[in-house]
């Protein structure tokens, strides 16, 4: 676990950990997931991109002006380029496979209540130095109207179709990434979110 200031609060700190291989995602997200965020990892390049979502969510928490029931789930929807709440919940927190890349993200929480939480993760811990390498993000489907979970998977070896999927979901074009990176990008969307 990794402790980081919330920029422009003093009061709030942002605490991270990512683990591959988990086996109980959906018992975690069964338990945890109203006090904090649950995230699927392939879709989270930085630690920075996290820092703008929690300064974010904890702005909007303290304006009164939260789009979501939670700090973790605006948090979460602070990650996004869209405004839709539900979408963005489905497609940013962890999915219910069995090893699953998960990214913990936690505002507003004892460090002891994490360290509890944490030591209930049936899976390997890694570096956040990982984050933005793609690890296996899951390619979630709809049918019969229910979420389906598609084997459908790539090692993070592949970056293409890593990148090529972060493209697609916060709509960067190739001429963007000509001046800039990808994650000055995604963080870009993030903010003008709302304006």
């Amino acid at each position: 676990m990794e402790t980081f200031a919330v920029d422009g609060f003093p009061d709030a700190k942002l605490m991270l950990a990512l683990f591959t291989n988990v086996k109980n995602a959906a018992d975690l997200k069964r338990k945890y997931l109203n006090r904090i965020a649950l995230l699927d990892a392939g879709l989270v390049l930085s630690v920075f991109q996290l820092r703008v979502a929690a300064a974010m969510a904890v702005e909007k928490e303290k304006a009164g002006k939260m789009k979501t029931r939670s700090l973790p789930s605006e948090m979460v929807w602070s990650l996004s380029g869209s405004k839709n709440i539900t979408g963005t919940l489905q497609t940013f927190c962890v999915q219910e496979v069995d090893d699953a890349d998960l990214l913990v993200a936690a505002i507003g929480i004892d460090e002891d209540d994490l360290r509890s939480v944490l030591a209930d993760i049936k899976g390997q811990p890694c570096g956040l130095e990982r984050l933005g390498e793609g690890l296996r993000p899951v390619d979630g489907g709809v049918g019969d109207g229910q979420q389906q979970q598609q084997q459908q998977r790539w090692q993070g070896g592949d970056a293409s179709k890593w990148r090529e999927r972060l493209k697609k979901l916060y709509k960067i074009t190739e001429e963007e990434l000509a001046v800039n990176s990808l994650e000055d990008c995604v963080v870009m969307r993030m903010a003008v979110k709302d304006h």
